[in-house]
């Protein structure tokens, strides 16, 4: 089979313009994301959607440019097997700068755990009572996590507690 320059040019071409319309992986992640830009609240399905919910995060916080991701386990809601997954995970798509805290919800945080919430890329919040982030004791760590959100981070929740988690944000 005898293909010439021309024909070849014109494939070649043709496959270009093919490939210049298809959507990148950032856009087909981004465009299903559930996000509040309000409260920049990503809500995701970490459980049946791991991948997709990594790449969300990744892209919506800009963790890849600079900074550092923080994973609040609040009144066990992961177990230490669970965190130490989750990071890994991070870790297998090159996010190493991840930190957990292990939050009680009825008792303030310590004054580091705020400052590093404050300057984190995201906040990935665990809990399995939202509500348990309204009481006094947790009033530091929500300040914390709008200051976060004031400065370009973003605060990632199971979507089925996004709803409620605004309200909480709402109510300090």
């Amino acid at each position: 089979m005898n293909i010439s320059i021309k024909q070849t040019l014109y494939l070649a071409t043709i496959a270009l313009i093919f490939a210049s319309c298809m959507p990148d992986d950032a856009t087909l992640y981004l465009k299903s994301a559930d996000f509040n830009p309000q409260h920049r609240v990503l809500g995701v399905d970490y459980a049946t959607k791991p991948d997709t919910t990594l790449h969300q995060i990744i892209l919506k916080s800009g963790i890849r440019e600079s900074g550092y991701g923080i994973i609040l386990n609040v009144d066990n809601s992961l177990t230490e097997n669970e965190s130490r997954e989750l990071v890994h995970a991070l870790q297998l798509q090159d996010i190493n700068a991840v930190h957990v805290f292990h939050i009680n919800s009825e008792t303030t945080p310590e004054n580091n755990v705020i400052v590093a919430i404050e300057q984190a890329r995201f906040n990935w919040v665990f809990s399995k009572n939202i509500f348990n982030l309204s009481g006094m004791d947790c009033k530091p760590m929500v300040s914390a996590l709008k200051v976060s959100t004031e400065s370009g981070g973003i605060l990632v929740i199971e979507k089925e507690n996004k709803s409620r988690f605004i309200e909480c944000l709402e109510q300090h």
